[in-house]
C-alpha cells in the first residue's frame, strides 16, 4: 500500500503515515482532552471513521462536551454515524473478559466496515485504564503485536496510559511496544521516543529516490529483456504447462475454501470469474453472458455509485481495495460478498487490469448482525430493569454497572466500572454486614453454589445506609472457573424501615399487654385474698354464732332446729363456693408450694367437673421460676385445659414439666377428636392468640399441634436455668 501522510491534529507530533501507532502518558482528565479532542477532529475533518474506546476517568458524556465545543458542525458527523464512542467494556471485555486474538479480529472488522462505507481509513483511541498488573505482560504482546497489524492498513492507533498507574518498567513496556511516545513535560507536550515514526518517513523519500533508480535500472533492463526474448519464448510451453496444472489448483483450493477469483481487463472491459464465483452470483457460465455491466448489474442500486467510487479510487491510487457488497441474485436472493482486490500495471505505471478474490460471508455477516442484535436487546433490558444489574469478574472487579445501580448507589458508572467491592475508596459494604457478604462471595466462588440470595445493608455515594436484596448467580467455564459473577439488587430500604416500624409498634403492644396482664394478675391476686381472707372470716363469725343459737335451742320445735342445721349447711357450702372462687383465682398453693403443686390441685378440681383422667409428671426438685413466669405457665395450663374440656370429647390427658438443657418444658396432650390446623389459621382464636401472646413474653415457643381423631398436643418452651444455691 502507497503510504500518505495522514493529520494527526497533535502539533507536536505532526503528519504521520497510514499504520502509525503510538501512545501518550496523561496524570489528569484534562491532558487526554487536550489530545484526544484535536486527534478526533482532525480524523473527522479528513473523513476518517473515529472509534474512542473510553475509560475511567473519561466518560462518554465528557468526550461528547469536549468534540460539540471544538469541533464544528459535530451534530453532522453523529448523524453520519461517523464517531462511535463505546466503553472499554463493551470492546475488550466484549465476551466477559480479554482475548487479544477477537480484539485485534474485532479492528479488522470495524476497518472493513468503515471502507466499505466510503471512509479513507480508520482512527482509534483506547484509554488503558482498566488493564490489571497480573495481565501485563499478555497485554503488551498484544499491543506490540497491534504493529504489524496495523502495518500497511488505513489504520492510526493512539493508545492512552495514566501515569498514576505505570512506574518506570511499565512506562518503558508501553514506549517499546509502540513508534512514538507522548508525554508532557514542565507544561509542554514533547515526544519522548520516535524511531518508528523517523523510519517511516525516510522511507517514504527514499522510495522516492528509489522509483527514479527503478526508471533508470528498468530502461536497461528492457535492452536485455529483447535478447532474453527468444529465451522466454522457448520456455513458454513449458510454463504453460505448469500453468495449467497451476490452474486446476487453484480451482480445486477455491471450491474448497468457497472462495473465487475476478479478473478485469481495462483494455476491453473483459471480465473473467472462476467457477466459484459463478457459483456465488447464482449463473452458470453456459448460460450467462459476461461482461462488465452485466456483472455490475447485480450490484442493488444504493451501492452502483460507491463500486463505482471504489474502482476509480484504485486506478488512480493504485492501491489495493477491500469491501464488503450486497448483490440481488437472479431468484430475489441477496446475498453479502466479501472482495479484496488490486491493481496490475504496464510499464509506464499505467493501470492495465484490475483482480481479485472474493467470498460469500452472508451467513457470518447475518451472525454478526443477530449478535450485535442480541446485545443491543440484552443492553436495553438491563438498563430498563427495575432492579440494578452489577456484573463482577472472577477477582470481584465491576464490569458492568447499569442506570438503576447508578440510580441506588449514587456512583457513576465511570466511577464504578474497574473498582473492587473490597477497595477503600469505593465503600460500599456496611461494614457489620462484611462477614456475612465474604462467607456468599466465598460460597459462589468456591463453588458451594452456583446462585445465593441476601439481605445486606450497603452504603451509598454520600455514606447513607440502605438495605438492598441481593440475587446473584456465577457463570463458570467447561473446567468449573469462574468467569463472572451477576448480581440483581433490589432497594428494599422503604419496606425495611416499615418492616422495623410494624415490629417496634408490636413491641410497644406487646409491652403494653404485658403490663396489663400484670395488672390483671395482681388485681385477681389481691381479689382472691380479699375473698379468702375476708368473707372467709365473716363466714367462720356466722358458722359460730350459728351454732351457738343451735345448742340454746334445746327446747325449740323441730321445725325451728332444722332451720338451723339448714343454715350451717349453708355456712360450710358458701365456705367451700368462696375457697374454690378464691383458689380459681389465684390458688394460694402456686405461691407457697409452686408450679407442680398448683397443676396438680387443679386437676382434681377438673377432674370431679369433668371426669377426664390425668397423668401428670414433674420433676423430682421444685422448680425455681419467676412469678410472672409461674403465673404466665399456669395461665397458659388454665386455658388448654378448657379448651379440653370444651371441644376434645377426650377421656384422657397427659401433663408434663421437665427440663432440658437450659429450657423448661410443659407439654399437654389429650386423645380427643382433635381439629384440621388449617382451619385454626380462619377462626378468630383468641384463647390460642393469648396463650402464644404470654409464651412470647416470657421469651419462649408456644406449638400446637392436632390431627383429626388423634388428639392434640401443646409444646410450651421457655429458657430456664436453675439458680445455684
Amino acid at each position: 500500500m502507497q503510504e500518505k501522510l495522514r493529520k494527526t491534529g497533535i502539533d507536536v507530533l505532526g503528519e504521520v503515515p497510514w499504520g502509525s501507532h503510538f501512545c501518550q502518558f496523561y496524570e489528569t482528565k484534562k491532558d487526554l482532552l487536550e489530545l484526544l479532542v484535536p486527534y478526533f477532529k482532525a480524523g473527522l475533518e479528513n473523513n476518517e471513521y473515529c472509534l474512542w474506546i473510553i475509560a475511567n476517568p473519561m466518560t462518554i458524556d465528557d468526550a461528547l462536551d469536549g468534540l460539540k465545543k471544538n469541533v464544528p458542525h459535530f451534530q453532522k458527523y453523529i448523524e453520519r454515524k461517523s464517531i462511535e464512542i463505546l466503553p472499554y467494556v463493551g470492546w475488550f471485555m466484549a465476551t466477559g473478559k480479554f482475548n487479544a486474538q477477537q480484539v485485534n479480529q474485532a479492528w479488522l472488522r470495524k476497518l472493513d466496515e468503515v471502507l466499505a462505507r466510503g471512509y479513507d481509513g480508520l482512527r482509534i483511541n483506547g484509554n488503558e485504564t482498566w488493564v490489571e498488573r497480573n495481565g501485563w505482560d499478555k497485554f503488551m504482546q498484544y499491543e506490540q503485536g497491534l504493529n504489524s497489524i496495523f502495518k500497511n492498513r488505513r489504520i492510526i492507533g493512539l493508545c492512552t496510559y495514566p501515569l498514576s498507574h505505570s512506574d518506570g518498567g511499565m512506562v518503558l513496556d508501553v514506549a517499546h511496544a509502540h513508534e512514538a511516545a507522548i508525554a508532557k513535560r514542565k507544561g509542554r507536550w514533547e515526544i519522548l521516543e520516535q524511531p518508528e515514526i523517523k523510519k517511516r518517513k525516510a522511507e517514504l523519500q527514499q522510495r522516492g529516490d528509489e522509483l527514479e533508480q527503478r526508471v533508470a535500472d528498468r530502461t536497461k533492463e528492457l535492452a536485455q529483456a529483447v535478447g532474453q526474448l527468444q529465451k522466454e519464448i522457448d520456455e513458454r510451453k513449458s510454463a504453460e504447462g505448469k500453468l495449467r496444472q497451476s490452474e486446476s489448483l487453484l480451482m480445486e483450493a477455491e471450491r474448497l475454501a468457497y472462495v473465487g477469483s475476478w479478473n478485469i481487463d481495462l483494455s476491453n472491459k473483459a471480465v473473467t470469474w472462476s467457477d466459484e464465483v459463478y457459483k456465488i452470483f447464482g449463473v452458470a457460465p453456459t448460460e450467462f453472458d459476461l461482461t462488465l455491466e452485466t456483472a455490475i448489474g447485480f450490484t442493488r442500486p444504493a451501492d452502483k455509485d460507491f463500486l463505482d467510487g471504489v474502482i476509480e479510487e484504485a486506478v488512480t491510487t493504485h492501491e489495493q481495495f477491500d469491501f464488503y457488497h450486497s448483490i440481488i441474485r437472479p431468484d430475489g436472493e441477496e446475498r453479502i460478498i466479501h472482495v479484496h482486490g488490486a491493481v496490475a500495471t504496464d510499464e509506464q505505471g499505467n493501470v492495465t487490469r484490475l483482480y481479485g478474490a472474493m467470498q460469500d460471508v452472508t451467513e457470518s455477516k447475518k451472525a454478526e448482525d443477530e449478535l450485535r442484535l442480541a446485545y443491543q436487546r440484552l443492553s436495553y433490558h438491563v438498563e430498563n430493569t427495575p432492579l440494578a444489574v452489577i456484573e463482577l469478574d472472577k477477582d470481584l472487579f465491576i464490569k458492568r454497572w447499569s442506570k438503576r445501580a447508578e440510580e441506588i448507589f449514587g456512583w457513576k458508572a465511570s466511577e464504578a466500572l474497574g473498582k473492587n467491592v473490597y477497595d477503600t475508596d469505593f465503600p460500599i459494604i456496611f461494614k457489620e454486614d462484611m462477614q456475612a457478604v465474604d462467607e456468599i462471595n466465598e460460597q459462589l466462588m468456591t463453588g458451594m453454589v452456583n446462585s445465593n440470595q441476601s439481605l445486606n445493608r450497603n452504603y451509598t455515594k454520600d455514606g447513607k445506609v440502605i438495605y438492598n436484596e441481593w440475587y446473584n448467580s456465577v457463570l463458570r467455564d467447561d473446567h468449573g472457573n469462574v468467569i463472572t459473577i451477576l448480581s440483581l439488587v433490589h432497594d428494599v430500604t422503604e419496606r425495611k424501615q416499615s418492616e422495623e416500624e410494624i415490629q417496634e409498634a408490636t413491641n410497644r403492644l406487646r409491652d403494653l399487654s404485658a403490663h396489663l396482664q400484670n395488672i390483671r394478675e395482681e388485681e385477681r391476686t389481691r381479689i382472691a385474698r380479699e375473698i379468702h381472707d375476708e368473707f372467709g372470716a365473716q363466714l367462720t363469725v356466722l358458722k359460730l354464732d350459728a351454732s351457738w343459737l343451735d345448742k340454746k335451742l334445746i327446747s325449740a320445735n323441730d321445725a325451728v332446729k332444722q332451720k338451723v342445721k339448714d343454715i350451717l349447711g349453708l355456712i360450710d357450702t358458701t365456705g367451700k363456693l368462696v375457697r374454690r372462687i378464691s383458689a380459681n383465682l389465684r390458688p394460694s398453693l402456686l405461691d407457697q408450694f409452686g408450679l407442680g403443686a398448683a397443676i396438680e390441685w387443679y386437676l382434681e378440681e377438673f377432674k370431679k367437673r369433668s371426669g377426664i383422667k390425668f397423668f401428670f409428671n414433674e420433676p423430682e426438685e421444685r422448680l425455681q421460676l419467676e412469678d410472672s413466669v409461674k403465673t404466665g405457665l399456669y395461665s397458659i395450663f388454665q386455658e388448654s385445659l378448657t379448651n379440653i374440656a370444651k371441644h376434645s370429647e377426650a377421656k384422657k390427658v397427659w401433663i408434663k414439666l421437665a427440663v432440658k438443657k437450659e429450657e423448661l418444658v410443659m407439654s399437654i396432650r389429650d386423645n380427643g377428636k382433635g381439629f384440621d390446623k388449617q382451619l385454626l389459621n380462619k377462626k378468630k382464636t383468641l384463647g390460642i392468640l393469648g396463650m402464644k401472646e404470654r409464651t412470647i413474653m416470657m421469651n419462649g415457643n408456644y406449638e400446637i399441634d392436632s390431627v383429626p381423631e388423634r388428639g392434640t398436643t401443646v409444646t410450651v418452651t421457655i429458657p430456664y436455668k436453675k439458680e445455684e444455691t
